[in-house]
This record gives C-alpha cells, sequence and structure tokens, in this order.
C-alpha cells in the first residue's frame, strides 16, 4: 500500500495519523419511498462501477444484479476495509477507527456533488474514448445522468461512507 507508506514517513514516533476515506464498496442509492424509483441512480452507479474496472482500478466483484438488460457489478476497493491492518503493518498503533455515514441534513447536497462528479468524470471517460468509455455513449450517458438527477430531487439520495482511521506511530 504505496500511499500509506508515504504519508507514515512524515509522522514522527508519537505522532498521529488521521486518514479518512471515502469507501466505495458503499457507494448506493437510497429511495425515501418504495414509491420513488431509484432505477436510474442505480444504473448510472452501475457504469460508473463500468469506467472504474476498465480503468484497471483495483476492485473485485462481490455479485452481480440484473436491472433489466443492465448488468451491475457490486465493486470492492479492496485496499479501503484493510485500511486499519494496513496500519499495523506499517508500524502505526491503531487507535480508533469508524465507518460514518451521511446524516440526513447533509445527503441532498452530498448526492448533489456525486452527481457533478459523475457528470464531470463519466463525460471525460467517454470523450477519451478507448475501452472504459465504450460501454455507453455520451448522448446515453448525460440523458441517464438527468433522468438520475430527476430522481434525486424526488429524494433518492447517493451516499458513501466513510471510513476513519486514527494511529499513532
Amino acid at each position: 500500500m504505496p500511499r500509506l507508506r508515504l504519508r507514515n514517513t512524515s509522522v514522527e514516533p508519537g505522532g498521529y495519523l488521521q486518514w479518512d476515506e471515502f469507501d466505495l464498496n458503499t457507494y448506493a442509492a437510497q429511495s425515501p419511498t418504495a414509491n420513488v424509483s431509484k432505477q436510474s441512480c442505480d444504473h448510472i452507479i452501475g457504469v460508473w462501477r463500468g469506467f472504474t474496472e476498465k480503468l484497471g482500478l483495483e476492485f473485485r466483484c462481490a455479485s452481480t444484479h440484473q436491472i433489466g438488460s443492465f448488468r451491475l457489478n457490486s465493486v470492492f476497493y479492496s485496499w479501503i476495509p484493510r485500511l486499519a491492518e494496513s496500519f499495523s503493518e506499517h508500524d502505526l498503533e491503531l487507535l480508533d477507527q469508524k465507518r460514518l455515514r451521511p446524516i440526513l441534513l447533509t445527503c441532498k447536497p452530498a448526492s448533489d456533488n456525486w452527481m457533478m462528479a459523475l457528470e464531470e468524470a463519466g463525460s471525460v471517460i467517454i470523450k477519451r474514448g478507448g475501452d472504459a468509455g465504450s460501454q455507453i455513449s455520451l448522448i446515453e450517458y448525460l440523458d441517464l445522468l438527468k433522468e438520475a438527477e430527476a430522481e434525486t430531487r424526488m429524494g433518492v439520495r447517493l451516499w458513501i461512507d466513510m471510513l476513519v482511521v486514527v494511529g499513532r506511530k
């Protein structure tokens, strides 16, 4: 885990390191009620996971779900859940670890931020072409994004848990 080694070099003996990381394993959409669809949000998250897979980001597939003709992989970024273990492996005493879910008050602005990130990054990946951008056209992606944004206006929330790990050297 090279990133941790680099950060560890700047921690002096007795010093503390707090690492906050969004756990992409938990990237999900939640509907406020059974009557409000989150299908487009689920679909856009699945497309994004497809991008990350094709870009070669570290992952392992835990399960596959079929939504119409679309295949949705549950992707796990394997180093994030192991962050606390990695502290010990790099001579840091593990003091605390917490998994934080977004609070209701922040869900709407957080969902808006995630939608903007999906629009910007997804558009760049598709425009660059190559294997990662080949699963969907730019027009289809932007249309899907509009549908997902409409769902968020109806109360669907996108969230990613944050993992917080604190250690001492």
